[in-house]
């Protein structure tokens, strides 16, 4: 994983939605990290990489 990702731990019932949400980015981005199609399922306790995000200074 590269240094500029974190993991996310899958809660029951959470979205890709809302998980993006809490992490500023976009469901596409979390489906490319985590090589997702769009008939992927979520499980409880599954582990998502999230992209650090951008700070610009």
């Amino acid at each position: 994983m590269p240094a500029d990702h974190r993991v996310h731990v899958v809660a029951e019932g959470e979205s890709l939605a809302e998980i993006a949400t809490c992490y500023d980015t976009t469901i596409s981005t979390l489906r490319a990290c985590n090589e997702l199609s769009e008939r992927s399922r979520l499980r409880a306790g599954q582990h998502l990489v999230v992209p650090q995000p951008t700070v610009h200074l």
